[in-house]
């Protein structure tokens, strides 16, 4: 059985799905991206035992022992609930009893008095959010394990992928590169694919659900709904001419980059910091020089110090840090590098994946050696359903050897 588990396909994809989901842990302290995808992956009849396993260890050493409770409770219920209650024809019934397994859940470790009776706001919000994605990793699951290459996708097909793998990509949420955080870089290369050679009202629909899941993790403003629709314009209208248009957006966020945002030294200007004096205070505050305190304030910031209060120098020294980064890291300026970054990565990505991905969106049956995958012979398969090769085979074969019709009617006319 345990053999059966880990060597099918389908199931190891869930199971990266399900942990890499798993980290997905919004900033109140909710966590309900695990449970929904052990509910889509229920509903996909993918055996959801290691997946159980791996979403309780990851969410529950974020979150806590309370949430590994309630998240086994409600798994059990709805497993239960799909088994023995007599299922309904339309989709809705299925979300009702994952709703009210979650309701019965947080019920339980209330009466256990693991959770305070004032956290039931909070809990019945994340049971919505995690009832509301069950839908979405239901149709992203099922695209990913059957729909590629085999159907046109559709809008919300993509987006619903789309936003698993931004969710997925939680997992670097604290990582950082050069500044800018990896987390963001990656939601925008997302963005930027789910927008190939889309229309404009395509792009800002993606743009506008991604940039949501962007905010809810990061806490940061709507203007970052502005920004990611920007970014989605212009990576539809550039993708329009494929690698070309990839180049092009590049050079220009890189003249950009380069010329026109402020720098640390700029700022220090505009804000009339003397920068010397800046690093001759910081010098002071670790011991290893000693200057005249209030004079030195005078000097870049116009701010009188006394000689012992140090809480005020060190509060001083981080509220210059803080006034510079706000202006060095604005929102526009930050999105801009990392669309540069974006850009930089699709590039390096080789354009049979890109062809690959038009024939996937348009339903047409993809070989692997075009998106660089050399683990299966040189056949034309559907992805990620292999299975079925054959069986497309044969029925190509079929239409080559069925005579067309009117080549029947003109050999009867001359005939023949």
């Amino acid at each position: 059985m345990f053999k059966k588990l880990v060597s099918d396909k389908k199931n190891i994809v869930a199971y990266i799905i399900t942990a890499l989901v798993s980290f997905g842990v919004l900033p109140f302290g909710g966590a309900p991206f695990g449970i929904a995808c052990i509910g889509a992956l229920i509903e996909n009849k993918i055996p959801i035992l290691i997946p159980f396993v791996l979403a309780g260890i990851i969410t529950g050493s974020i979150v806590g022992i309370t949430w590994i409770i309630r998240f086994a409770v409600a798994v059990i219920l709805y497993a239960l609930f799909k088994s023995y209650v007599k299922p309904g024809s339309a989709k809705m019934k299925n979300t009702v009893k994952f709703f009210l397994a979650q309701i019965i859940a947080a019920i339980f470790v209330i009466l256990l008095g693991k959770e305070n009776i004032s956290q039931v706001p909070v809990l019945l919000f994340e049971i919505l959010i995690s009832t509301s994605f069950v839908f979405i990793f239901d149709f992203g699951i099922k695209t990913i394990f059957n729909n590629f290459g085999k159907e046109t996708i559709s809008p919300s097909k993509l987006i619903s992928t789309a936003l698993i793998f931004v969710i997925m990509t939680t997992v670097f949420l604290k990582n950082s590169f050069y500044g800018m955080s990896i987390f963001s870089i990656a939601s925008i290369v997302i963005l930027m694919m789910a927008c190939w050679k889309k229309n404009v009202l395509t792009a800002i629909i993606y743009s506008m659900c991604i940039s949501f899941i962007f905010i809810a993790f990061t806490s940061n403003g709507l203007e970052y709904v502005l920004l990611y629709c920007i970014v989605g314009i212009i990576a539809a209208l550039l993708s329009k001419t494929g690698r070309k248009g990839l180049l092009i957006g590049a050079v220009f966020a890189l003249i950009y980059c380069m010329f026109f945002l402020p720098t640390r030294n700029q700022i220090y200007k505009k804000l009339d910091i003397n920068r010397e004096v800046l690093e001759d205070y910081q010098k002071f505050l670790n011991n290893k020089m000693e200057i005249d305190v209030k004079e030195a304030a005078k000097d870049f910031y116009k701010v009188t110090l006394s000689d012992d209060d140090e809480t005020k120098k060190e509060s001083y020294l981080d509220l210059i840090d803080n006034e510079v980064d706000s202006i060095l890291y604005a929102p526009s300026s930050t999105v801009l590098r990392e669309l540069f970054i974006g850009f930089v990565i699709l590039l390096i990505i080789p354009n049979s994946f890109y062809r690959a991905f038009e024939r996937i969106t348009k339903g047409e049956i993809v070989n692997y050696e075009e998106i660089g995958s050399k683990l299966f012979q040189y056949r034309e398969v559907y992805l990620l359903n292999p299975a079925k090769d054959e069986g497309v085979k044969k029925q190509e074969n079929d239409k080559e050897k069925k005579p067309k019709k009117n080549n029947l009617k003109k050999k009867k006319k001359a005939g023949v």
